[in-house]
């Protein structure tokens, strides 16, 4: 391995490992305590290529109510960039490079058999956030290309919006197999509406899960303690777009469609998941899709 490749591995590590009491994980939905998650992607892990939705991390936590209901507050970083970085002065990029900061409250409850999720975001977007800076450093340590001078000035401007989201869903379970569709709406930086399914074989079927914004992932909650084994995960959705703060309005492309597989690993003393998402076709003039990986490591203590 090269060191280009090994100091990219050690740094998804770094932000990918992560501590976690397995009690707390645990007892989600059965008590008061906390829960973590968190949950890295680039397209490094993915298509092995470095453009356009390049790279995502969230980090949630959640606290059960007494209604049981679920609160969550996340905190997630996103940075997108255009298929070339070193641009030349008066050269047009594909896409604008943008990084994105926020920080969403959300709401989950079970109602009849449906569940149903509501939340509001803060998101930061643009030089402001410091992301572009951040990813233009990282390159350097790892002796890669990183974005020109007239690439970041291009980038997506400054802004501070509030979106909202919501999304509800149903569970069809037989056995350890479980089938869930869903629909959503989002509005803030990119508005639109999706329909999905979620696939679950597995240990983790009915287990209460959140779903993650770039991928749609819906990552399953630890819950009982004597539990160990393997889910596979998969699922699809297709999103009409109205709009989006990234892309110029005679540019975007309406109609998206993400592909997910992946298999999560619960074991004594942690957590080990690993997924594939592919991304249709964002604007007009993409040449192609792209395809992005999500890990996360979690360590009991």
């Amino acid at each position: 391995m090269d060191i280009k490749k090994a100091g990219m591995c050690i740094l998804m590590l770094l932000v990918t490992v992560g501590p976690a009491n397995a009690d707390n994980q645990r007892a989600l939905l059965n008590g008061s305590r906390l829960a973590f998650s968190r949950l890295l992607t680039n397209d490094y892990i993915g298509d092995r290529k470095d453009r356009w939705r390049t790279f995502s991390y969230a980090v949630s936590v959640l606290k059960p109510f007494e209604d049981k209901s679920v609160g969550e507050l996340r905190f997630r970083t996103e940075i997108i960039a255009g298929r070339k970085l070193k641009l030349a002065s008066g050269q047009d990029p594909d896409r604008r490079m943008a990084g994105v900061l926020g920080i969403g409250a959300y709401r989950s409850a079970v109602i009849g058999k449906s569940d149903y999720r509501i939340g509001v975001e803060l998101t930061a977007i643009g030089p402001q956030t410091g992301l572009v800076n951040l990813q233009e450093r990282v390159h350097e340590k790892l002796n890669q290309s990183g974005p020109s001078a007239y690439a970041k000035e291009l980038q997506v401007g400054d802004r501070i919006l509030l979106g909202f989201n919501g999304e509800t869903g149903r569970d069809f379970i037989v056995g350890q197999t479980a089938v869930r569709p869903w629909v959503a709406v989002e509005g803030g930086a990119e508005a639109f509406a999706r329909v999905g399914m979620d696939f679950t074989l597995g240990h983790t079927v009915g287990n209460y899960g959140i779903r993650d914004e770039l991928t749609g992932w819906r990552l399953p909650i630890l819950q009982n303690r004597n539990t160990h084994g393997i889910s596979l995960i998969a699922g699809f959705d297709i999103a009409h777009v109205v709009n989006s703060v990234y892309i110029e309005e005679g540019d975007l492309t309406q109609n998206r469609l993400r592909l997910r597989a992946g298999g999560l690993v619960d074991f004594k003393s942690g957590r080990i998941f690993y997924g594939a998402t592919y991304l249709s076709e964002e604007f007009k003039n993409q040449p192609e899709n792209q395809v992005v990986g999500s890990v996360t490591i979690s360590m009991f203590f």
